[in-house]
């Protein structure tokens, strides 16, 4: 497919080409093992449905609902948005 009825399709900024870039914003929250250098995906949710003015503000729900589970393996959480 090539993309082009894809619903909530829109462009974001790829910090990594530098460039906009097609595709579907989602939210993240991973576990990191600095030591190993290698991170863990826990929780990935697509943020195009939500009807809420920011996108930190789904961010810091996601971190609120998953801190418990977070913290069982760390003591420190770390969020990064823009």
């Amino acid at each position: 497919k090539s993309g082009k009825k894809t619903p909530y399709l829109g462009s974001f900024w790829s910090d990594s080409d530098q460039c906009t870039k097609k595709g579907l914003e989602i939210t993240q929250i991973a576990l990191i093992d600095i030591d190993l250098n290698q991170s863990y995906l826990t929780t990935a949710i697509g943020t195009y449905h939500f009807v809420i003015p920011t996108l930190k503000i789904i961010f810091v729900g996601e971190i609120s609902l998953e801190k418990d589970r977070i913290l069982n393996f760390s003591k420190h959480i770390f969020g990064d948005c823009n």
